[in-house]
């Protein structure tokens, strides 16, 4: 129901999504919406509150995930966070609109709300024995959630956000090390007879 809320913002506009195509998308009556939101800022803030939390449980549900590998827990939290605001932002005419007034509201209550995933990030770290201090699992979640956001920014739809996420992970080090290789052995001389028979 969040998503079809926001879809609405983001295809109207903020100031043009009426009251009226709100309700329809939440499914209730007009005199519904109104008895139980103030305002449009606090229907907007309602379907954000609600998606977020939502891609949160999913994000660290991925992260829980014991048989992935750290590389795939990692793309997969990613992918489940921020994956779904991509066609928000790209995939509707005030995407970018609605995303900027939503984020300037959340600043002004609290913490940016993209950052709720930065302490399961963090213990996922230190769970995995990626990083031996919480200071540096700190330190690696912060920059994962800055390549994240960047990639949300910019990427022209998911698969963009994964590829960019997966190259992120990669260049980090994060993933998983190649099964060890046996050592090749030495190339012994070859013996070739010459044209008259002789070795």
């Amino acid at each position: 129901m969040q998503t079809a809320v926001l879809e609405v913002f983001g295809d109207f506009g903020f100031r043009r999504a009426s009251m009226a195509l709100l309700a329809e998308a939440m499914g209730v009556s007009r005199q519904t919406l109104y008895n139980r939101f103030e305002s449009k800022e606090a229907i907007l803030d309602w379907a954000v509150d609600g998606l977020i939390a939502e891609l949160r449980r999913r994000a660290v549900a991925c992260l829980a995930e014991r048989e992935a590998s750290t590389a795939q827990a990692l793309q997969d939290a990613f992918s489940q966070w921020l994956g779904p605001i991509v066609p928000l932002l790209r995939g509707t005419r005030h995407g970018a609109e609605m995303m900027e007034f939503t984020s300037d509201a959340r600043r002004r209550k609290t913490a940016d709300p993209l950052e709720g995933i930065r302490t399961p990030l963090r213990d996922f770290l230190l769970e995995r024995g990626i990083r031996a201090t919480p200071s540096e699992a700190e330190d690696l979640s912060f920059a994962l959630i800055v390549a994240g956001k960047g990639l949300l920014l910019t990427s022209a739809d998911v698969a963009g956000l994964e590829q960019g996420m997966a190259r992120v992970i990669a260049g980090m080090g994060l993933h998983e090390p190649k099964a060890a290789r046996r050592p090749r052995r030495p190339r012994q001389p070859s013996r070739t007879r010459n044209r008259r028979g002789s070795a």
